[in-house]
């Protein structure tokens, strides 16, 4: 999935499910770039810990 406000000069992160139980980001400026490889636990507790709702 990719952000909707992403435009070629803005930083954007893309986020694809990877399976039961694994999730891949890549910024998508560069889409032939690496991606980090996390479990749905991972993400999960990052976005606990780093968003205020």
């Amino acid at each position: 999935m990719k952000a909707s406000a992403s435009d070629a000069y803005a930083d954007c992160v893309e986020v694809a499910r990877l399976g039961e139980n694994e999730v891949a980001m890549r910024n998508s400026r560069f889409p032939g770039g690496p991606a980090l490889v996390f479990t749905c636990s991972e993400v999960r507790a990052f976005l606990r810990r780093h968003l205020i709702w």
